[in-house]
């Protein structure tokens, strides 16, 4: 048996409404906030894959035993994941001064790192198998 629904569950918030219609109307340019945000999450993943693409060849072409092999690598991880941070504060800054929310901006930034965590993650244990023998 289905349960019935009520008119609460069905109600739509106007304000709700009318953000949608800005986002989507052909006129209308994108919040600040939205513009600011996905600006941060490109330069953020083209930035991850070109230090782990670079990290990778270079570990590759590099004579160094597999413990400063592996070290290399973290620190490079951690170094990357640095200017990410950076990219995510100068969004931030950008945000604060009048140019957006920093709300979308926080949940993207969330997300983001989670992603570029587990990339992260993932990448060095592969490394390890392939490097780390002894």
């Amino acid at each position: 048996m289905q349960p019935a629904l009520n008119a609460a569950a069905l109600s739509i918030d106007a304000g709700a409404l009318r953000a949608v219609y800005q986002l989507s109307a052909p006129d209308q340019h994108p919040p600040a906030s939205l513009r600011i945000s996905t600006l941060a999450v490109v330069l953020c993943v083209v930035a991850h894959y070109e230090s782990l693409s670079f990290l990778s060849g270079f570990l590759k072409r590099a004579q160094l035993p597999p413990r400063p092999r592996i070290l290399l690598l973290i620190f490079s991880i951690l170094a990357s994941h640095v200017v990410e941070i950076w990219i995510f504060g100068g969004a931030f800054y950008r945000s604060t001064v009048g140019e957006g929310s920093g709300a979308l901006l926080a949940g993207t930034e969330a997300l983001t790192g989670f992603v570029l965590l587990t990339w992260s993650v993932s990448f060095t244990f592969v490394e390890m198998q392939r490097f780390w023998k002894t």
